[in-house]
């Protein structure tokens, strides 16, 4: 028995059409997502990506968090570098925004 070129196609494309709508699945969906704020490795807040808003966290002065659409960013810091700020929105796991001057950091669970 041969498998002719039409049913490799067909399998190719069952495979991409699999592979896309995991991909689509995992980038829309932030139930059960969180984001953890440690400092100095002791965890002092966290926070449902489905929730919405600007927050700050006591013990954390001068800075300012908002959670929009499954994401997280520092919005303000008072820190010389701001590179926390400059890094912008997470919302996958694993990915963190770390702010060394203050021993801060912010990761997706």
């Amino acid at each position: 028995m041969r498998i002719t070129k039409k049913e490799i196609l067909i399998l190719l494309g069952i495979i991409a059409a699999a592979l896309i709508a995991l991909l689509v699945i995992n980038l829309t969906s932030h139930e059960g997502k969180r984001a953890v704020i440690t400092i100095e490795n002791s965890i002092v807040k966290e926070v449902a990506l489905t929730d919405s808003g600007e927050f700050t966290v006591d013990g954390i002065y001068n800075v300012t968090f908002e959670v929009s659409d499954g994401s997280i960013r520092i919005k303000e810091n008072d820190c010389p570098d701001k590179i926390c700020v400059d890094t912008g929105w997470i919302s996958k796991t694993n990915e963190r925004i770390i702010c060394m001057p203050k021993k801060l950091i912010v990761e997706i669970k």
